[in-house]
This record gives structure tokens, C-alpha cells and sequence, in this order.
């Protein structure tokens, strides 16, 4: 084409995909041997599979290019891309990817924009995978009840899923000015629908519901008292139903313990997410000197909003800049910003670098959404912002001569470092996770100041 060449792409493939879930012997449901482990998570042998057979074509249309001299339009390309998958256990599907490139002034700015359309069936685990036993979060029965302690529950795979549907978009720029060399910069949006997306609903909304709705909730067939409102455990007494509203908070004021309460929480189709967030970077690889090469770069995420809705007929919960847990939606921490910036250097054989992390100050809302808004015991509770330090010194080894033995240790590297120099220990979020020294242990490092020495040989 006068722009340039054409490109097309296609392919077709065929994927099988197993589960196996052995448990040992201790670790079963139900049995002779069945849940002999003290406070352990159980499930029953599992093994399914399942076949997927898909096909994809890709066309790039090259539109202007440099040589066609147009003001403004120094490249522009157009992408269209188009997927069919069948699942033999859970439909087909057809999705479509647009895009955009364009550099209005030569290499140094390029501007990219897509929108997509995703289809998400059901893992094999969500759909066949075990079903465990175990207990509620920490933050689960104080969050409901306001008292301390944790409740049976039930977890796992629902053969009955169907696909999860969405739409993304994005907007970016990378910027390359030839007046700096080797400094890049980069932002790009992001803003994702999903709808039908595999969740579940969360103990902790389970209890909330029921408590308040009595048989009038949604969920009043999977509370239960004594015994598992489905496949009853046959060494319990009966289960016994829940039948008014506010059954399960007398429960608890009569004095018995939240271990009387039997949860099945299975996975579910709920109902969605909206997601915008910014991604910004810059690097700049500074000209070498005789001190060596330095390279700076920096990294951060906003989360510019991260919304969640549990269930239809629910309103959305905004979970950007808040840490959750036991609830619905995103669990953990969801920082409205986080950075991460690091300085190298390299000279001959040496080199070195500083790394730092941040991660700015989010509210602890306990179990978070619906539970948290109807809740008369959780408060926002600050979290302060979280810094870390990491420092290394590596040095490659060379040895004069030709002998094979002088030639392979000369591949080899030896690094001195400490992470978290400054020795800081990670915020404290009690209401989400008072079980786990109060901290998110998923996004900060709770080990203090660590020093390490490494080696590691190339050849």
C-alpha cells in the first residue's frame, strides 16, 4: 500500500485443559478419615476436564507514513483483531479489538489507542475445582455481630457459572524528546466494564443479609444453625433453618458462640466492576562519564476510581484508596497511588542500585461495601502511607588467562544488598485483618531490615 505493507495474521487452536484436587488423607470432607486436622481447610477429591477450540485474525492497515509527507501525520496505523472460542462446557464466544497508532511528529511522540471487548468463561476451578471448609475472615463476625470470634464456612466451585463479559478503552502517549536524550516518558488510561464477573458474595454480606432479612434475603438457604444447610455433616444434629429476621443475632445474645453458624459461600455470577486508573513512567539513561552509566526510573499507578457493585439491585462501593477484607469486591489494599523509582548505575564489572516503593495511605473499612455502609461497629480508620528502601552492590568477577576453569568463573556475579534499609514495618489495618497482625501481608513486606549476600553464575 502507499502507506507501507499490509499486515494479516491469523491461526486456529485446540486447548485441553484438566483439574486434579487430591487432598491427603486427613484433609477430606466427608469419610472415615474425613477432617481430622485441628482448624484446617477440607475438600474431597476433584478431577474434570474440558476442551476449548478457538480461531483469531489480525489485519494492520497502514494509513500514512513518512514518506507520503503529511502535516501531522507522520504514521498512522489502524488494527482491527477478531477471536471465536467454544468451550464444550461453557458457549462460545466473539470478540472484537480496534487500535490506533499515530505519531503527528516523527519517533518522538507516539500516541496508541484501543477498545476491546473480552469474554471470560469460568476456570475449570471455578466451575469443578474442591469445595473447602474452613472459617470466616477475623473482621467477619465483630463487623455484623460486634462481637469477637469466627463462623463455619463453605467455599469453592459452582457448576452452574456462566461467562463473564467486558469492555476496555485506553488512551496513552510515549514522549522521546530529541533535545534529552535517553529520557522517555509515558502515560496511559484505562477504563474497564465488567459484567457476570465470578465472585462471591462474601461471608460477611451472607450473615449481614440474613440477619437483617431473615427468609425474605437471597442468601437465607445457605445460612444454616448447627449443622451445613446443604450436605449436613451426619456426626452434627439437624440443621436448623433460619426463619426471621434477626434469628441470628439472638443466636449470639443468648450467649452461643458464632461457631453455631454454617455458611455456604459458593462461587457466584455478581453482578460488576468499573475501573479507571492512570499508569505514568519515566525514564532517563544519562550520558556515560567516567564515574559510569546512571539510568533514573520511576513508575506509579492512581487508581483513579475502583467501583463495585456486589449484587444487582446494590449501588456501587468505591474500593480505590481503601483496604477491605471478609466482603465483597476487590479484597485487600487498593492504594490510590503507588510508586516505585530506582537510580542504577553500572561501571566495568560493578553496579548498583536504589530502589524505592511507596505506597500511599488508604482507610480501612473492614469487610468493606454494603457491610461496612450498614455497619453501627466499623469506622474509617486511617492507614498511614508505607515507604521502603532496597540497596544493592553487585560485582561481576574476571580472571585473566584462557583455561576453561579462568573463563567460566568469570561469569560469575556477586551481589551485597539489604532490602528495607530503613527497617519500617507495614501499617496496621485492625478491622480488616486483626487475624494476621492487623496487616495485609499480600501487600506489604512485614519482614524488617534484611541483609543478604547472593552469586550467580553465567555461562
Amino acid at each position: 500500500l502507499p502507506a507501507g505493507p499490509l499486515g494479516v495474521a491469523g491461526g486456529i487452536d485446540h486447548r485441553i485443559e484438566k483439574i486434579i484436587g487430591l487432598p491427603d488423607v486427613n484433609s477430606y470432607s466427608t469419610g472415615p478419615t474425613g477432617q481430622r486436622w485441628t482448624g484446617g481447610t477440607f475438600f474431597d477429591p476433584v478431577s474434570r476436564r474440558r476442551s476449548i477450540d478457538a480461531a483469531f485474525a489480525e489485519l494492520r492497515l497502514p494509513v500514512a507514513s513518512e514518506r507520503m509527507r503529511i502535516p501531522l501525520v507522520r504514521l498512522l496505523e489502524l488494527s482491527a483483531a477478531y477471536r471465536y472460542e467454544r468451550y464444550s462446557d461453557a458457549g462460545a464466544s466473539r470478540v472484537p479489538k480496534y487500535g490506533l497508532r499515530w505519531r503527528p511528529l516523527g519517533e518522538e511522540l507516539t500516541v496508541r489507542g484501543t477498545y476491546s471487548e473480552a469474554f471470560a468463561a469460568p476456570s475449570l476451578f471455578a466451575l469443578f475445582g474442591p469445595v473447602t471448609q474452613g472459617s470466616t475472615a477475623a473482621a467477619v463476625i465483630p463487623s455484623i455481630f460486634g462481637v469477637p470470634g469466627t463462623a463455619n464456612v463453605r467455599q469453592g466451585s459452582n457448576s452452574g457459572l456462566h461467562p463473564s463479559t467486558a469492555k476496555t478503552r485506553s488512551f496513552g502517549a510515549v514522549y522521546s524528546p530529541k533535545m534529552i536524550k535517553g529520557l522517555t516518558l509515558g502515560a496511559d488510561f484505562v477504563s474497564v466494564g465488567q459484567v457476570s464477573l465470578v465472585g462471591t458474595a462474601g461471608s460477611a454480606e451472607i450473615l449481614r443479609s440474613v440477619n437483617e432479612l431473615g427468609t425474605a434475603s437471597p442468601y437465607a438457604a445457605q445460612v444454616a444453625i448447627g449443622n451445613w444447610p446443604t450436605n449436613p455433616d451426619p456426626s452434627r444434629p439437624a440443621a436448623v433453618p433460619i426463619t426471621a429476621p434477626g434469628q441470628l443475632g439472638a443466636q449470639i445474645r443468648a450467649g452461643s458462640s458464632p461457631q453455631t453458624f454454617f455458611i455456604t459461600d459458593s462461587r457466584i455470577n455478581i453482578s460488576g466492576q468499573e475501573v479507571r486508573a492512570l499508569d505514568v513512567n519515566a525514564t532517563y539513561a544519562l550520558p556515560a562519564t567516567d564515574l559510569g552509566r546512571f539510568k533514573l526510573s520511576a513508575t506509579a499507578t492512581y487508581f483513579l476510581s475502583y467501583r463495585f457493585q456486589a449484587l444487582p439491585g446494590q449501588p456501587y462501593y468505591q474500593y480505590a484508596g481503601h483496604v477491605t477484607n471478609g466482603g465483597t469486591g476487590s479484597q485487600g489494599t487498593l492504594p490510590g497511588t503507588k510508586w516505585f523509582s530506582s537510580v542504577q548505575w553500572n561501571r566495568g564489572g560493578w553496579s548498583a542500585n536504589l530502589n524505592h516503593t511507596f505506597i500511599d495511605s488508604v482507610v480501612d473499612l473492614g469487610a468493606g461495601g454494603i457491610t461496612f455502609a450498614t455497619s453501627s461497629t466499623l469506622t474509617r480508620l486511617r492507614v498511614p502511607s508505607y515507604s521502603a528502601w532496597d540497596a544493592s552492590v553487585s560485582h561481576q568477577l574476571r580472571f585473566a588467562g584462557t583455561g576453561t576453569l579462568t573463563r567460566l568463573l568469570s561469569g560469575l556475579r556477586v551481589t551485597v544488598g539489604v532490602n528495607n534499609l530503613t527497617d519500617r514495618m507495614p501499617p496496621l489495618a485492625p478491622q480488616s485483618f486483626g487475624s494476621d497482625a492487623g496487616v495485609d501481608l499480600s501487600t506489604y513486606n512485614p519482614i524488617g531490615r534484611l541483609w543478604y549476600v547472593s552469586t550467580g553464575l553465567k555461562f
